[in-house]
């Protein structure tokens, strides 16, 4: 494998990808609403999310066998204690940096409904497979995301209540996202007994997910901003990437990656 499929893989097994997507579609909430946002959030919500992952992963590895371990499961088993320590040090650096921002006041009812979220996401891993649980689960992970990537840029925007349009390109697109992903990991929730939503949708649901995601992205970009028709377009093809023979590492890091593409705003 080439050296950048291996950095691909570097990135996304350490969850790098994720904290990319979020401060991708903070930017772009931010420069759809005309939100002057501190620079520590950027910071701070990513650096948060990115620990949610890592706990979720620490978890996971703590109840299933090696036999039905992904790749990021793999590494999260390898180096549990450093990844514990660094996620410590790291979540309480974000804390400690939103706690000297300027605008934290006014951000605490997004945070307490960001801090109910992951509750509830760490609550329903340990629940029993059922549908609905499945539902709830990635249900709760593509709202969480949604606000809080979106909810700091309405707060600070002149008239939040245009949100609308870039909230739902955001939901759109995660929501393909989780959908395409869960159905490429369907065998191993199967065998590890965990709740998704690709197991609790028909096999249909994922492409009719993509398709109505790609749709309304293309609809939403008249709304929001031109880059949205670059996400429609990676959302598209989604299902050619993960019917690809590439390794399942890079296929969701390039999943990731559409949440990421406003990042280019920043050029």
């Amino acid at each position: 494998m080439s050296i950048i499929g291996r950095a691909v893989i570097a990135i996304h097994v350490m969850s790098i990808d994720i904290a990319l997507g979020v401060a991708g579609s903070m930017v772009l909430s931010a420069h759809v609403l005309n939100a002057s946002i501190a620079w520590q959030w950027y910071v701070v919500v990513p650096l948060a999310t990115w620990t949610v992952y890592i706990v979720d992963r620490l978890i996971d590895v703590r109840r299933t066998s090696a036999a039905v371990s992904t790749y990021r499961h793999s590494m999260v088993r390898t180096y549990r204690r450093p990844l514990t320590m660094l996620a410590t040090v790291l979540f309480i650096t974000a804390c400690l940096l939103a706690l000297a921002t300027p605008s934290m006041l006014s951000m605490w009812p997004l945070g307490f409904l960001a801090t109910t979220a992951v509750f509830v996401h760490l609550g329903l891993q340990r629940v029993r497979y059922s549908r609905v649980v499945g539902l709830l689960k990635d249900g709760n992970v593509i709202i969480a995301y949604t606000l809080g990537t979106v909810g700091l840029p309405m707060l600070q925007a002149p008239l939040p209540f245009n949100g609308w349009p870039v909230a739902a390109v955001i939901a759109l697109a995660t929501t393909a996202i989780v959908v395409v992903e869960s159905a490429a990991d369907l065998r191993t929730d199967i065998a590890a007994n965990s709740a998704s939503i690709a197991r609790s949708l028909p096999p249909y649901a994922t492409m009719a997910s993509v398709v109505v995601a790609a749709t309304g992205l293309l609809l939403l970009a008249q709304l929001t901003h031109p880059i949205v028709y670059i996400q429609a377009l990676g959302t598209a093809a989604l299902p050619i990437v993960f019917r690809s023979s590439a390794v399942l590492p890079i296929k969701r890091a390039y999943a990731e990656s559409i949440l990421a593409i406003p990042l280019l705003l920043l050029i």
